[in-house]
């Protein structure tokens, strides 16, 4: 097996590290990540070159250990589920229940670092929790300036299983962040809008007091409206920039929670 990076030293010795220390732990029930990166810098330079790789092979190794193998073949979802949901009666617990608890212990808490542009005092407001906030790393800017001078919104970009970014995750919009959520649909060229959470019928979906009307949207065609975004786009954006670079309306379809949450005439 041949492993490189750029310098064949620091990504390169995490690598090997991790691959050699995961078969010790199974072998023998131990685990010597020093010694291990010692050994392997006797044998060339920089061998994990940074304490933030140092860290992460411990962080990889401990979830290894910890979760173990997670894989379900399809075929055996159902009985496998099944027993995951066994109640110990000793310990009323489950497998899941478990499962569950080991992954909150293994999931790395974002530090305030992290999320310096959510925490830029400007960017306040256009949080509806302050702790829920989009790390740095995976913030989709927004391009469109429309009189906004303002890239941020408190969104995240998440990789589905077969392309990176192909999801936009975001917070159900605030007054002041309905023309936003608008720009970001505009900008990343969105062809789907899903709505998970309930609605006040009261309240106006996502327009003036918390946010717009998407558009018609009756029972039986809810889950596949295509909603008249260029319409809704145009009440606060500007025109030009409501079109595409051939001319053409966007269009995107709203998949609401409920089949009829609220009323969404115009």
């Amino acid at each position: 097996m041949v492993v490189h990076c750029s310098a064949g030293a620091g990504r390169t010795g995490c690598f090997i590290v991790i691959d050699i220390m995961l078969d010790m732990a199974e072998r023998e029930g131990v685990v010597d990540i020093y010694n291990c990166v010692r050994e392997l810098r006797s044998r060339r330079v920089n061998m994990v070159q940074t304490e933030e790789q140092y860290v992460f092979i411990h962080d990889a190794i401990l979830e290894a250990c910890l979760c173990g193998d997670t894989t379900i073949p399809a075929s055996q979802l159902r009985s496998v589920y099944y027993d995951m949901n066994r109640l110990d009666p000793q310990t009323n617990s489950s497998p899941i229940k478990e499962e569950f608890r080991t992954l909150n212990m293994v999931t790395p808490t974002l530090r305030v670092e992290d999320c310096s542009i959510a925490l830029l005092p400007r960017n306040h407001e256009k949080n509806r929790c302050m702790d829920v906030l989009p790390p740095d790393r995976c913030l989709p800017f927004l391009i469109t300036i429309d009189g906004e001078s303002s890239n941020y919104i408190n969104a995240a970009l998440m990789d589905s299983y077969k392309q990176p970014s192909a999801f936009i995750v975001t917070q159900h919009p605030l007054p002041n962040t309905v023309k936003d959520f608008w720009r970001l649909v505009l900008d990343y060229h969105c062809t789907s809008i899903v709505m998970l959470n309930d609605v006040d019928p009261a309240q106006k979906q996502y327009g003036c007091s918390m946010c717009l009307k998407y558009g018609r949207c009756s029972r039986e065609d809810a889950m596949k409206v295509e909603t008249g975004l260029w319409k809704r786009l145009s009440r606060f954006l500007s025109p030009r920039l409501c079109h595409n670079t051939r001319g053409s309306k966007p269009k995107a379809r709203l998949f609401p929670l409920h089949p009829n949450p609220l009323s969404l005439g115009d």
